[in-house]
């Protein structure tokens, strides 16, 4: 009878270490997936920066273009100098991350200062 009392504390006490273990176990996965979500987290806030530099990008670009077919070419370097900054707010805000934006607004810029310096017949 007391070998058999023993048996079942030593396998309750099994029991507890292995319960124990697995939430030991748990806790680790549960701080992984939080670190995770957090990484994810900043990369949507850095999605929407990056929609948001472009939204103030974008009408100074089409407003730029109106210049320059009205031949308005200091209204548009003001604006196509505002859009740049845009693009180096970009870089400067977000990094690499910001990359395929800024080098779009950047190309949008220069071809547009480009269309600007060419001679019109």
């Amino acid at each position: 009878m007391k070998l058999l009392i023993a048996l079942l504390l030593v396998s309750l006490l099994l029991v507890n270490l292995y319960n124990c273990w697995q939430v030991q176990q748990l806790q680790l996965q549960v701080a992984v997936l939080q670190s995770r979500v957090q990484k994810a987290e900043t990369a949507g806030n850095a999605t929407s920066d990056v929609s948001t530099l472009l939204e103030k990008a974008v009408p100074l670009l089409a407003q730029a273009r109106d210049a320059v077919q009205k031949a308005d070419y200091t209204k548009a370097r003001k604006l196509l100098g505002q859009a740049g900054e845009q693009a180096n707010q970009l870089s400067h805000t977000l990094g690499s991350k910001s990359g395929p934006a800024a080098d779009w607004l950047r190309d949008q810029v220069r071809r547009m200062q480009e269309q600007m310096d060419t001679p019109h017949h």
